[in-house]
Order: structure tokens, then C-alpha cells, then sequence
């Protein structure tokens, strides 16, 4: 299981994933960045036949195209992320950037 941790280094924020405390990606620049990095090992590590073409959930981007017009009661726009663990919304699990900026913030 993976583990999104944000840390602040060399005066900006960064993101990166362990797995068994140790780190498994690059320093990435965004959460963005961590999401698709996330995407990118979950379908490179997969052993089963895919039937996915695309690596993105399409339904995230129904909701973006009708996400400013009104759809009552709508079957298109589902209301939970995809069913895949790479569909989900990622979170941060550990934040060390909060204690290194209150260091810093405490040093000036």
C-alpha cells in the first residue's frame, strides 16, 4: 500500500510515495503530479488482462464538461470517483512540510 506524503524542501513543497517506508517515486511538484505518477505504477504493475484504453477515468471528464450546467437527476454524471484505487481521490497521509515551515517561520 502506498503512502502520499508532502514535505518541504529546499524552500518548496514536495510530494512523493513510500511503500514500506521506503520511497518508491520521485520528488513530484504537485498533486497532480503524485495522482498521475500513482495512475502510471498502478497500470504498469497490474497483472491481469486490461480492458481499459484509456488510463484515465472518463467519467471524471464527463463531469468537467457538464460541471457548470444545471443536470437534474442525470445518470451521466455519476456521484462517487471511479471504482479503481487510481480513480480515487489521493490525500496527503503525512505532512512533514507543517513542522519544517513552523521551524522556519520560528527562526526569522
Amino acid at each position: 500500500m502506498y503512502t502520499l506524503v508532502k514535505d518541504f524542501q529546499d524552500y518548496q513543497f514536495v510530494y512523493f510515495w513510500l511503500e514500506n517506508r521506503k520511497v518508491v517515486s520521485p520528488k513530484l511538484p504537485t498533486l497532480e503530479h503524485a495522482k498521475e505518477w500513482f495512475r502510471d505504477q498502478y497500470f504498469e504493475n497490474y497483472q491481469g488482462t486490461e480492458r481499459r484504453k484509456c488510463r484515465l477515468d472518463r467519467r471524471q471528464n464527463v463531469r468537467a464538461i457538464y460541471s457548470d450546467s444545471e443536470i437534474a437527476y442525470s445518470r451521466i454524471i455519476p456521484s462517487s470517483p471511479g471504482r479503481r484505487c487510481c480513480d480515487k481521490h489521493i490525500k496527503v497521509d503525512l505532512d512533514y512540510s507543517e513542522a519544517k515551515i513552523s521551524r522556519l517561520k520560528k527562526a526569522e
